[in-house]
């Protein structure tokens, strides 16, 4: 036989031995999942850089090119990025005047805006839409085309200014658009976070574990292949020769992983793909550049299977075992002793700090949280065994054979639901993890957060370069949005760095401040909250302030550097609306937000950081918990087929569903359960007042959500296979 048809023939006899193996059906479908989730998350990946790099060839092209003085370069145009809020959420606004008729246009624009007029995004107008305000910036006169924009989402706006309020200050010459050395600092490229940190979250969220799914999948079902492989080893077989029978046998549902992975990742090639959860849209545009490194995304994920399939087998381990066991005698004790300590470490060792962003807090704390997850698998294993050797004293009390076999199984062979419970546990306590250290706000962004859950949105604050009569007019257009119920007040910083408070009496009130003829000084807890909360932020640094009454809150020729908008009855004010009045009679693009609330909109893309973590971990734990739940799958259907004749002593083979709820169903519930209350107190130091970080209770009731489900799938699974093979087992003379 020539070397070329010898090749052949082992690939053929390998797939025959797979289609014949023991637990062939659950070993060809771990291997389809594994092949399948790691083409996917290949895909993932590869968008992500195809999506960055999109981004950075736009936001370049897009990049004004300054006139530096004295370059003797002509001006075409006069540029500036500033920057506004939808719904708290902070978006870019470039003020554009053309100087001449042929000044080059933007990317995405077909013509320049009038003044009074602008270009927004169509993710912009939908939100405007939302808030009632379509027409915040002027007439629009046209959507941005997609070249113009970072993401196909991006919330961005061109501005020409009107006329009646003035020329903006600070607009910058430009010779034209599009720059070689860095993208526009403006739009999303200003709040996403860089590719350093999302290829990292990828990579240990999703690609890690579908990594650990492939290495379950190539071992699933191993005694009949390591059966096989010892005896071509023992005949001579060259490592190759066993190397293409191994390939053989998972040839057939790699090829059927990787060809449902192409499907999955050509989806996004048809058109722009709306990401559920994180409500992202990915761009086909970027994709089709990257179509040849997403070809060799799936090819890479086959060669990876097989691969493994390859390297993972049997290293000659004593009395034939293949599979790790659990760890016995004195160093598991150890081990679990320690899981206790470790978790009152972490819990309770903080106490000793203070500040719980100091460096020795996160010291203890971080310490703590690996020691208790590395020690609890010891934990875990001792728990199975002790409770398997219980379940089976009650089984013989109350005559279940289900119970009785579930615990016997357990007591004796713990490792195999150690390694399913102990999987499940640090899965769902590392993505809690994840998720409450990335929604961790540094003090100033708690310090607003408190703000706003005290007093809401009950002040307004609103400041830009504007004139006296601009100020009374803003002033007079507010104060008609709820008459009697909407007052405006000045702020002006005074000497000494006490500021001062103008207005009339009926806006200096609301505030729990009394109202004469004469100036006086106040403490800021001399008012309400809402007046304690607006010396916190712009109070320079004192808690007093000159109150200065006066019939208007904007006297001729002098303007108060802040105008805030007070409610006279404690409730919210309509900010959107606040916000509409000021770009229309205040300045160009004024800066209208609440107290703090520029902390407020800093945190919200560590808002967004984290439901992308939720999203991506949730991902994590599904292929973490599948290829837990397949091994035990495949361990149980092993055990299982030794004790097929129990059916026949019981007289039904409803046993096994029995024995499959203890072995499988009731420990992966308990999983879910105790990997959620495991995340929670763990959690406990970061989500305590001062520790900045916040629970995501959606995280943990996804996860909890797809870990019982999954629990339900395989024990239905394992309890109607194991009965089917029961009812073909067939006494033998051996």
């Amino acid at each position: 036989m020539t070397e070329r048809r010898l090749w052949w023939q082992l690939l053929r006899i390998g797939v025959a031995a797979g289609r014949g193996a023991q637990s062939s059906r659950v070993r060809l479908t771990a291997l389809l999942c594994a092949t399948l989730v790691l083409t996917v998350s290949l895909g993932a990946l590869v968008a992500g850089f195809a999506t960055y790099d999109g981004r950075d060839l736009r936001g370049k092209a897009r990049a004004p090119q300054y006139v530096q003085e004295g370059s003797g370069q002509k001006p075409v145009a006069l540029w500036r990025g500033l920057f506004d809020t939808v719904g708290n959420i902070q978006h870019s606004i470039v003020l554009v005047e053309p100087l001449t008729s042929e000044a080059p246009l933007p990317p995405g624009l077909s013509h320049w805006p009038q003044p009074g007029q602008a270009a927004v995004s169509p993710a912009l107008a939908d939100a405007l839409d939302a808030a009632g305000d379509h027409d915040r910036y002027g007439e629009t006169t046209e959507r941005i085309a997609p070249e113009g924009l970072a993401v196909p989402r991006e919330r961005l706006a061109y501005v020409r200014p009107a006329a009646h309020l003035g020329k903006p200050p600070f607009m910058q010459p430009i010779a034209g658009f599009g720059r070689d050395d860095a993208p526009a600092a403006v739009g999303d490229n200003l709040w996403i976070q860089p590719l350093s940190t999302f290829a990292p979250a990828v990579i240990g969220l999703v690609l890690a574990p579908a990594a650990v799914l492939v290495v379950i999948a190539a071992r699933i079902g191993s005694a009949g292949r390591d059966r096989r492989t010892a005896l071509l080893q023992a005949m001579g077989a060259a490592g190759s020769s066993r190397a293409w029978v191994n390939i053989g046998e998972a040839l057939l549902p790699v090829l059927a992983g990787a060809g449902l992975g192409a499907l999955a990742v050509a989806i996004p090639l048809l058109g722009d793909l709306r990401i559920p959860v994180v409500d992202f849209r990915l761009a086909a545009i970027d994709l089709h550049r990257w179509g040849w490194v997403l070809a060799s995304a799936v090819a890479a994920a086959m060669v990876a299977v097989l691969t493994a399939v390859v390297l993972l087998q049997p290293k000659g381990a004593a009395n034939g075992a293949t599979r790790p066991k659990a760890a016995k005698g004195a160093a598991t004790r150890r081990m679990a002793v320690l899981c206790p300590l470790m978790l009152l470490w972490a819990v309770r060792g903080t106490d000793f700090i203070g500040n719980a962003f100091a460096p020795l807090y996160l010291l203890i704390y971080t310490t703590g949280v690996i020691g208790t997850l590395v020690t609890l698998p010891a934990v875990v294993a001792l728990t199975v065994a002790g409770a398997g050797r219980i379940l089976a004293r009650l089984a013989r009390r109350l005559g279940s054979p289900g119970m009785l076999v579930a615990g016997r199984w357990a007591a004796t062979s713990p490792g195999t639901v150690t390694r399913m419970v102990a999987t499940v546990i640090v899965a769902i306590g590392l993505v809690a993890q994840v998720q409450l250290w990335s929604s961790r706000l540094n003090p100033d962004m708690q310090a607003a957060t408190t703000t706003h859950s005290r007093i809401g949105n009950q002040l307004v604050t609103a400041t830009g370069p504007f004139t006296s009569q601009r100020a009374a007019d803003f002033v007079a257009a507010v104060e008609r949005i709820s008459p009697g119920k909407t007052q405006v007040l000045g702020l002006t910083p005074g000497p000494g760095g006490v500021p001062t408070l103008t207005g009339a009496c009926p806006a200096i009130t609301p505030l729990g401040l009394t109202c004469g003829d004469k100036q006086r000084t106040v403490r800021a807890s001399d008012g309400t909250p809402a007046f304690q909360e607006l010396m916190r932020w712009y109070g320079q640094g004192t808690d007093k302030a000159t109150v200065r009454p006066q019939a208007t809150t904007v006297a001729k020729g002098q303007p108060p550097t802040l105008l805030i908008a007070v409610s006279s009855d404690g409730s919210d004010l309509p900010v959107e609306k606040i916000r509409h009045l000021a770009h229309a009679e205040l300045a160009v693009a004024p800066d209208v937000d609440v107290p703090g609330g520029e902390w407020l909109k800093g945190a919200a893309p560590q808002e967004r950081m984290a439901t992308w973590v939720m999203f991506l971990g949730i991902i994590g734990v599904l292929f973490l918990a599948i290829g837990a739940a397949l091994n035990n799958l495949s361990d149980f259907l092993g055990f299982a087929s030794t004790v097929a004749p129990i059916s026949v002593l019981t007289g039904r083979r409803t046993v096994f569903y029995s024995v499959a709820a203890w072995t499988i169903l009731i420990p992966f519930l308990l999983a879910g359960g105790l990997g959620a209350l495991t995340a929670v107190w763990l959690g406990s130091p970061l989500t305590r007042p001062g520790g900045g970080a916040q629970m995501s209770w959606p995280v943990l009731g996804s996860g909890l959500a797809v870990v019982e489900a999954l629990a339900v799938l395989f024990w239905l699974w394992a309890a109607s296979t194991s009965s089917r093979t029961a009812g073909r087992w067939r006494p033998r003379a051996d």
